[in-house]
C-alpha cells in the first residue's frame, strides 16, 4: 500500500472538517436569520432534513462532535439575539444589560412574532383572505408562465434528487404558510428561486437532444421563446402595477408634506384607515400612541386604524372631536383612505366642517379593489362621469375634518 495516498478513516476526518466549519456557519446564520423572519425555518426545513439525513449516512457517529458544536453555536447566537431584541425594544443600554435583567423579562421576537400571527383577532386587523389566495392568485401573479408550465410539464418528468429537493422546498412552505388566513404575495418571495430552477429544468428536459447551450437551445425553441416572452409582459405588468399603483398614492400623499419642525404651527392628528402602516418621520415630530385618548398633546399623532371597520372609525372620529383639546391648531384631522371605499359612510355633518379634500391619482388597495359605475348609461357626459369615477376610485383620498 502507498503510504503516500490517505486512508478510507483519513480521507474521511479530510472531508469532515470542511463540513464542520460549513455546518457551524450554517447553524449562526440560521439562528440570526430565524430572528430576522421567523418563516425563515419554513423555507429552510426540507433542506435541513435532506442534508442532515445525507451527513448521518455518509460520516455517521463521526458527526457527533460537530453536532454538538453546531448547537453550542446555536445557543449563542440565540442569547445574543434575545440581548440585543431586550435592548432595542426596552430601550435600555446593551453592555449593562446582561448584568441585570431577569431571564423572565427577555424579548423573544420570534416568539412574540408566532403568538401574534396565531391570534386571530390580530390578524383580523390586517386583513382575511381565502386561504386558496396563494394557490391560485399570489403564485401565478408572481410567477406567471412558470406556473402552467410547473402543472403541465413537471408531472411528465421524472425528477432528479435535485428537482425532488427544489419540489420540497416549494410544496412546505407553501402548505404551511396557505394555512394562516393572511396571505399576501410578497410572503411567497423565497420560493421564487426554487420554482425558477424547477422551471429550469423542466425547459431543458423538455429540449430535445443534442444540445450544446441550454439558453441557445431555449431560444431556438418555439415553446422557450413564447416563455421568454410571456415572462417578460408579465414582468413588465408587475413593474407598473406594484411600482406605480399599489399604495402609490401614500407615496404622493408623502412626498406632498412640507418639512416640518418640531416647532412647526402645523398641529393636525392624520388617522389612516384602511392603507398601509404608514412611517411617523414625514410628520416631523409624529407619534405613535397605543392609547391616544389619553395622550395630552395630540399634536401631528399618527393613528393607524389598519383594515379596521366603519364603526371603529365612526368611533375613533367621534371621541376625538370629543376632545378638551386646549390647542385649537390640534383640532384639524387629516382621514387619509382608498378611493375604492369612497363615499364613507359617515356624516360629515356632525363635525364642524370638511375644510377640504384631496386626491392623489395612482393609488390600489387589493384589499379594497374598485368598484365598477352603476347608473350612469344613458347620461349626457357619460364619458366624463365614468373618467370622474375611475379617476376617484384608483386615487387616495385626503378629508381635512375640523373637528
Amino acid at each position: 500500500m502507498n503510504r503516500s495516498q490517505p486512508t478510507q478513516h483519513e480521507a474521511t476526518t479530510m472531508n469532515l472538517v470542511p463540513v464542520s466549519l460549513l455546518m457551524c456557519v450554517q447553524a449562526a446564520l440560521s439562528s440570526w436569520a430565524i430572528f430576522l423572519r421567523f418563516t425563515y425555518a419554513l423555507f429552510v426545513l426540507p433542506m435541513v432534513i435532506i442534508e442532515v439525513y445525507s451527513l448521518l449516512r455518509k460520516f455517521r457517529l463521526s458527526m457527533l462532535i460537530p453536532s454538538a458544536l453546531c448547537f453550542l453555536i446555536i445557543a449563542l447566537t440565540i442569547h445574543f439575539c434575545l440581548l440585543v431584541d431586550s435592548a432595542y425594544f426596552s430601550g435600555l443600554d446593551f453592555p449593562t444589560l446582561p448584568t441585570w435583567l431577569p431571564i423572565k423579562d427577555l424579548i423573544c421576537a420570534p416568539c412574540r412574532f408566532f403568538l401574534y400571527n396565531s391570534d386571530s383577532d390580530s390578524i383580523a386587523k390586517h386583513g382575511l383572505h381565502p386561504r386558496f389566495l396563494h394557490l391560485f392568485v399570489n403564485l401565478p401573479l408572481m410567477l406567471g408562465p412558470a406556473v402552467p408550465l410547473l402543472a403541465f410539464c413537471a408531472p411528465a418528468i421524472r425528477p432528479s434528487p435535485a428537482c425532488l429537493t427544489y419540489w420540497y422546498s416549494f410544496v412546505v412552505p407553501l402548505a404551511f404558510l396557505s394555512v394562516v388566513s393572511h396571505q399576501e404575495a410578497r410572503f411567497l418571495l423565497p420560493v421564487v428561486p426554487f420554482v425558477l430552477l424547477l422551471a429550469g429544468y423542466c425547459l431543458e428536459v423538455s429540449n430535445e437532444p443534442p444540445r450544446t447551450d441550454f439558453i441557445y437551445a431555449m431560444c431556438k425553441s418555439k415553446f422557450g421563446t413564447l416563455f421568454i416572452l410571456c415572462w417578460f409582459v408579465q414582468q413588465l405588468f408587475l413593474l407598473l402595477l406594484f411600482n406605480n399603483f399599489h399604495q402609490g398614492g401614500l407615496v404622493s400623499y408623502y412626498k406632498s408634506l412640507p418639512l416640518r419642525a418640531c416647532d412647526s404651527s402645523d398641529c393636525s392628528i392624520h388617522v389612516f384607515y384602511h392603507t398601509y402602516m404608514p412611517p411617523r418621520f414625514p410628520f416631523g415630530c409624529a407619534t405613535q400612541q397605543t392609547n391616544f385618548l389619553n395622550v395630552s398633546n395630540m399634536c401631528r399623532t399618527v393613528i393607524d386604524l389598519k383594515g379596521s371597520n366603519e364603526s371603529e372609525l365612526q368611533r375613533v372620529l367621534m371621541q376625538l372631536r370629543n376632545r378638551t383639546e386646549p390647542c385649537m391648531k390640534c383640532r384639524n384631522v387629516n382621514l387619509i383612505y382608498p378611493g375604492s371605499l369612497s363615499p364613507l359612510n359617515l356624516d360629515f355633518g356632525q363635525f364642524k366642517s370638511v375644510v377640504n379634500t384631496k386626491l392623489f391619482f395612482g393609488h390600489l388597495s387589493f384589499e379594497d379593489l374598485p368598484r365598477f359605475p352603476l347608473n350612469l348609461k344613458n347620461r349626457k357626459g357619460m364619458f366624463a362621469d365614468h373618467f370622474n369615477h375611475w379617476y376617484s376610485q384608483l386615487s387616495l383620498h385626503v378629508v381635512t375634518i375640523k373637528v
